[in-house]
């Protein structure tokens, strides 16, 4: 040391002590979303105004975004997500809870260019919560991905209202521990029935993926069988279902999935099925012919 003054190698050292102390007994915590997209919207944007995470024992973690983070939805089909958290500082612990926090004021949907409001049930006004444990341990960087399934939560105005209702269907995965399925769609296969293509000729075939083998394909209505996400076909008949965890799914192919309401039981009808098992980390691909 010279003049009294510490030398930069010895700053540097302190510098790394210090960060090792604040590290010790933490974790990295990363958090993106996706998304499962709907056919009779142009925009769901949703105003994220924070994140929560709760652990099992200890201190909710609040982080906040200013300014809110405005996402369409409508733009993470596909295996494509928008980061939320990157690289959080987290105790490590077990935690149990993430809870997404909106400014419904801020949120709207396009409908035929038009916006309209959205509203959220009562008891989802403090956040859209995601009940799963998971555990940072030290050291550890760990990313995550909650699946905000359109689909399944988007419903249709009431009657003498213009207000769209967000009912959240949210999963959360572990993006170490899930696996991509993708494929194709023969033309033939959907030029047999004339509901796969709209007035403008665009494709409107959906990929339903139900958990198990050989599951009997069923609509979204809240019952037991229920599609874990869907995809969307492409204008080349491609497909992607993305942040699959590691298992045995049943493919099931409809070109009804417009006429599928979340709220109701329709008879939607499905024109293929097929299975395959994921594996973690790998990318799968099952298509569809005659």
């Amino acid at each position: 040391m010279m003049g009294g003054y510490p030398s930069r190698l010895l700053l540097k050292c302190i510098a790394v002590i210090t960060l090792a102390t604040l590290l010790s007994g933490c974790g990295r915590v990363s958090l993106s979303i996706t998304d499962a997209t709907i056919d009779t919207a142009e925009a769901v944007v949703l105003a994220f105004t924070g994140v929560e995470l709760t652990p099992v024992s200890g201190d909710i973690v609040k982080v906040e975004f200013k300014p809110n983070r405005n996402i369409d939805l409508m733009t993470l089909t596909d295996g494509i997500s928008e980061v939320l958290l990157d690289d959080e500082v987290l105790l490590q612990d077990k935690y149990d809870r993430v809870t997404l926090k909106l400014d419904m004021d801020a949120s709207y949907v396009t409908v035929n260019g038009a916006d309209f409001p959205v509203t959220i049930p009562t008891d989802a006004l403090d956040g859209l919560q995601v009940d799963k444990e998971f555990e940072v341990k030290t050291g550890s960087d760990s990313q995550f991905t909650i699946d905000f399934d359109l689909r399944k939560s988007l419903l249709d105005p009431e009657s003498g209202t213009d207000e769209y209702i967000l009912r959240p269907v949210l999963r959360l995965v572990d993006n170490s521990l899930t696996g991509t399925i993708t494929g194709n769609v023969d033309a033939s296969l959907l030029s047999l029935n004339t509901a796969c293509y709209d007035n403008s000729g665009a494709v409107t075939a959906v990929v339903y993926v139900f958990s198990g083998i050989n599951i009997t394909p069923d609509d979204i209505d809240g019952d037991t069988t229920e599609p874990m996400t869907s995809a969307r076909l492409k204008d080349d008949l491609s497909y992607t279902a993305a942040f699959l965890e590691e298992g045995d799914y049943t493919l099931s192919l409809t070109c009804e999935a417009i006429n599928d309401e979340p709220d109701t039981d329709d008879n939607i009808n499905f024109l293929r099925n097929q299975t395959i098992t994921v594996v973690k980390a790998q990318d799968s691909t099952v298509d569809f012919g005659l």
